[in-house]
């Protein structure tokens, strides 16, 4: 009895060392032009072994949520969750103050005539409390109806199948920060330490999301940028307060942003730099009574292909393939995000699709104009 319960212990151990994170992968908003490139992208994941992709809303392309056509992304949500693919869900709660035609603006969004009584206001990520409840209902509610409905059309587990991140990197400096203007990059920040979360987040998150059904969606409350160093510390930090609690009671995990950022002169040793960041991470998210035990979503991962960063004799394939597979075989994570290589807002320039398995090999594919 002895010898067959260490056998059993054995094989126990044996397979969870071949367990492996599923990995997601990002693909554009399936709105507008790049339908058919989103689309075309999901049997690309599957093909490449991927067990899932990352499908932003699109909310900030959403001028009228009442004239919005849904028919693009719920077709993309369809034909992955058909291939057998998970499906994550970017919610987020940019939408457009102001309506542009051939480059220019024409004046506000309904957003701000029809639901907020004509007021404009200057923040993208940071809409009033009055705007958010619409938000939900009308951008979040919808493609959580389609995710959940396509699930059960397909007969497959919403809980296992589907998953949502409602906001990203809230602290300042962030891609969703408090920043005034066109984008984080160039806009006007707040004078508060770089990765701070103001408390009016957390009031604008808690209104989001008690305005909406989930129908049991895994949905992970924020992503964190996930810097190393002080910054990703303060935005851990921030992370505190009533309504900070009851976002947290009501969402199942958290997210978290690591990338490779360290020059390393081979891929183990970059695979090996990212692994150790990320397990710092985790460990001082969970040491947040907030986050404690809560599942994490390794929502944006990857490695630019940079000189600066790849400095020795490899191909960029090959040390992304290493950071690949080292954060599928990181403990702690229940999921991760393989990012492009470009944003999803600059697709122009080309992406790139790398294999999940453990074949050093990479797809590129061209410029948006030029692809299938």
């Amino acid at each position: 009895m002895a010898r067959l319960l260490f056998v059993s212990i054995l094989i126990g151990w044996a397979m969870s060392l071949l367990a492996q994170t599923p990995s997601y992968l990002h693909i554009p908003a399936p709105r507008g032009p790049r339908v058919g490139l989103a689309r075309w992208a999901v049997h690309e994941a599957r093909s490449l072994g991927y067990e899932g992709v990352v499908i932003p809303v699109g909310t900030d392309q959403i001028e009228d949520p009442l004239a919005t056509d849904w028919s693009g992304f719920t077709a993309t949500v369809n034909e992955a969750l058909a291939d057998g693919l998970r499906v994550h869900l970017r919610l987020l709660q940019n939408v457009p103050v102001r309506a542009y035609r051939n480059g220019a603006s024409v004046g506000p969004t309904v957003w701000v005539t029809r639901y907020n009584a004509g007021k404009t206001w200057g923040q993208p990520f940071r809409p009033p409390l009055a705007v958010c409840s619409w938000i939900a209902k009308l951008v979040w509610q919808r493609a959580t109806d389609i995710l959940w409905q396509a699930c059960l059309q397909h007969q497959l587990d919403p809980t296992l199948y589907a998953s949502e991140e409602l906001a990203n990197e809230p602290g300042v400096r962030g891609a969703g920060g408090a920043y005034s203007g066109d984008s984080f990059a160039v806009g006007t920040w707040p004078g508060a330490a770089d990765g701070t979360i103001e408390p009016y987040f957390w009031t604008m998150l808690r209104k989001l999301r008690y305005s909406f059904s989930a129908h049991g969606i895994p949905t992970y409350a924020v992503t964190l940028e996930g810097t190393a160093g002080q910054v990703g510390q303060t935005e851990i930090d921030s992370i505190v307060g009533p309504d900070a609690q009851r976002v947290a009671d009501g969402c199942s995990g958290w997210g978290f942003n690591r990338y490779e950022t360290v020059p390393a002169s081979s891929p183990s040793l970059a695979a090996q730099c990212w692994q150790s960041r990320a397990l710092t991470q985790i460990q001082r998210m969970r040491a947040n009574p907030l986050i404690g035990a809560k599942p994490l979503f390794n929502t944006e991962f990857g490695m630019r292909a940079s000189a600066a960063l790849m400095t020795g004799p490899y191909s960029a394939s090959q040390y992304r393939q290493a950071v690949l597979q080292v954060q599928r075989k990181t403990p702690g994570i229940v999921g991760g995000g393989w990012f492009l290589s470009v944003s999803t807002n600059s697709l122009g320039a080309g992406f790139n699709l790398f294999n999940s398995d453990e074949t050093p090999v990479g797809i590129s594919v061209g410029p948006l104009v030029t692809a299938p």
